[in-house]
């Protein structure tokens, strides 16, 4: 008996197949070979903005989807990829909208890539749709495999472990790559310490290789002076 939906289930019916593998990817050459065809090739990627003219063309938007057009194309934002689900060259992204605190699946020939390179944190599994036929899905590895398929299912639930998780990897999915609409940059004070030129805030910089920070104080998303200095810290 098939267990409660993964988030990209919640919308088209997949849960995970036991035969499931988990990998890493790398990093620096995200990989297209998850996509079938080389027709309809799909690059994984991080930072997607939808692109209205698809939106729009799409007549029966409101039995598909519970946010409307009007909500979705009320703000000129990006949206960080969470989940990469693939199957017969269909691909589907998983982004969050605002204060949300679960992941909603779009397919993804509804967005512009804006950043097309991979997480360091995603792996790769096999799950089944709900035709039990094997498709592809990336995301983070407790997200990713038989063993965790019961993790959506529980996040949507509020379940203090997958709540936490998921907190964890926003976070950093987050701030892990520039968005366009960051110009802002925090000010380099001594090793690994910053400062915040909104608030005046001085905080040591855990994730000193990633492209953006956030001051801990006034919580303001900022460019981060560290990224690209090779000084060796790394955050698990």
């Amino acid at each position: 008996m098939a267990g409660p939906l993964n988030n990209t289930g919640a919308l088209f019916g997949f849960k995970f197949d036991d035969k499931s593998l988990k990998k890493p990817l790398m990093i620096a050459e995200p990989s297209t070979s998850f996509y079938g065809s080389s027709k309809s090739k799909q690059k994984i990627t991080m930072l997607v903005k939808f692109l209205e003219k698809e939106v729009n063309a799409i007549d029966d938007w409101n039995m598909r989807y519970s946010i409307t057009k009007d909500e979705l194309l009320s703000e000129d934002r990006f949206y960080t990829v969470f989940g990469i689900s693939t199957r017969n060259n269909f691909t589907n992204y998983d982004i969050i909208f605002g204060v949300d605190s679960y992941t909603k699946a779009f397919p993804s020939y509804l967005f512009e890539v804006i950043d097309s390179r991979l997480s360091r944190y995603f792996c790769s599994g096999k799950s089944l749709d709900g035709n039990n036929e094997e498709m592809s899905f990336i995301s983070f590895k407790e997200w990713v495999g038989i063993e965790n398929s019961l993790f959506y299912f529980k996040l949507v639930e509020g379940e203090e472990r997958e709540v936490l998780l998921f907190e964890h990897y926003r976070k950093l999915l987050q701030l892990e790559f520039k968005h366009p609409d960051v110009q802002s940059e925090a000010i380099l004070k001594e090793e690994f310490e910053l400062e915040c030129p909104i608030c005046e805030n001085v905080w040591r910089e855990e994730l000193p290789d990633f492209e953006m920070c956030k001051c801990n104080r006034c919580g303001t998303v900022l460019l981060n002076p560290l990224s690209g200095l090779n000084l060796g810290e790394t955050v698990s």
